[in-house]
């Protein structure tokens, strides 16, 4: 299914962390995990168009300037 867009909402405000989001992925979508670790990046578009990986800055700076999320192949 790599490259079909899944229209799910995640509030990003109800997370206290980038852990929290992962967990939250996770259950969303129990397939894309692994046992050998987890084969997928997750990104965020900011207000600007740059895409970022989720985990470079810090948890506040991406819950405000986040518009979108994707989850890629790694």
């Amino acid at each position: 299914m790599e490259g079909v867009p899944i229209g799910r909402k995640v509030d990003l405000s109800r997370h206290a962390s980038y852990h929290q989001l992962h967990h939250t992925l996770r259950l969303m979508f129990p397939s894309s995990t692994s046992h050998h670790g987890d084969p997928y990046a997750v990104t965020y578009e900011e207000g600007d168009g740059d895409w970022m990986l989720v985990g470079d800055v810090p948890w506040e700076d991406t819950v405000m300037s986040a518009k979108r999320l994707k989850i890629l192949l790694v």
